[in-house]
């Protein structure tokens, strides 16, 4: 799902089911009103609230990466940008990690980006890695990539960020298409459905230390062993999108595409 723009919304702590509406921040690049947006995250540094958005430009032109910082009043700031990006496809998830930006699509794999740290709003594409990617999450030092077609045909590949501009492929899992999944208390919960779009399925594993299996004459890191399993249903004509847990981890919330 793409939106026009992005709204900033707060919670009130008295009343958690309200918000009040701070700012709005228009599309980058241009003023068009086929302008859009296909994601944002934000994270917390030194003190600071910023978002990272995914600029969807209907036209190519300038789809990209925005970042802003929060202020204490609310309102959007501009941090960094990159509208260069417009070599993939129309939607791009993104997520941030010890100070680089990771925007996964379907149209040619992960871009890294680097924040700048020389006081100019100039979002740096170091590299694009990996192959097709439908959507990204991330967990600590850990990045998931989603959709994958790096080893085979639309896996999740789990990367490790210790060294942030090279992330390492660790494992992968490759049962069924995962369109999202959510890391959670050492868990993974997993979005996931046949192509035909008339069986939605979930899945819950444990990735907490995983028991991994080696994958004999093959360049693929290892391979995220079913004794993992935890949990899995499933349920006809469904398409299941996205999953989270609730956090006493006693249910989940899907919904279908």
């Amino acid at each position: 799902m793409a939106c026009m723009s992005a709204i900033l919304l707060q919670a009130q702590v008295s009343t958690p089911l309200n918000m009040t509406y701070k700012d709005l921040v228009s599309p980058v690049g241009t003023a068009s009103t086929d302008d859009l947006y296909s994601d944002c995250w934000g994270w917390q540094a030194n003190g600071k609230d910023y978002v990272i958005i995914s600029i969807s430009i209907a036209s190519q032109a300038n789809r990209g990466v925005a970042v802003y910082e929060v202020t204490p009043e609310g309102k959007y700031k501009l941090f960094a940008v990159n509208t260069t990006d417009n070599l993939g496809n129309l939607w791009g998830t993104v997520r941030h990690y010890n100070g680089y930006i990771y925007k996964g699509t379907e149209g040619g794999g992960i871009r890294i980006f680097k924040l700048p740290t020389d006081g100019s709003t100039n979002l740096t594409l170091i590299k694009i890695i990996s192959t097709r990617t439908h959507s990204i999450n991330q967990d600590g030092k850990y990045l998931y990539a989603n959709g994958q077609n790096s080893w085979g045909a639309k896996m999740t590949v789990c990367f490790d960020l210790t060294d942030p501009e090279n992330p390492n492929p660790i494992w992968y899992w490759n049962g069924h298409y995962v369109h999202d999944l959510t890391i959670f208390n050492g868990k993974m919960y997993l979005a996931k459905m046949d192509q035909a779009r008339t069986t939605g399925r979930f899945a819950i594993y444990n990735v907490n230390n995983p028991i991994l299996e080696d994958v004999p004459n093959s360049y693929a890191p290892k391979l995220l062993s079913e004794s993992n399993l935890i949990l899995q249903h499933e349920y006809s004509n469904g398409f299941t999108h996205n999953i989270f847990p609730t956090p006493d981890e006693n249910y989940v919330v899907t919904t279908d595409e």
